[in-house]
């Protein structure tokens, strides 16, 4: 399950013309520059806010 989650996830850098390692080390980094945000603000994580919905005209 794990890993199809990932799998889903690698996509996106890989459809940026990367790698899968270098991939990886992408989404890697992302998550290590949050946890330190993290750490250096005292905060907990929060699930971004999904983006509103253009209203009907």
């Amino acid at each position: 399950m794990l890993r199809r989650r990932w799998a889903g996830i690698c996509t996106v850098p890989s459809a940026e013309g990367k790698k899968h390692n270098a991939a990886l080390i992408c989404l890697t980094r992302r998550r290590c520059d949050v946890l330190y945000a993290m750490l250096r603000n005292g905060t907990h994580y929060r699930h971004p806010e999904p983006a509103p919905a253009a209203a009907a005209a």
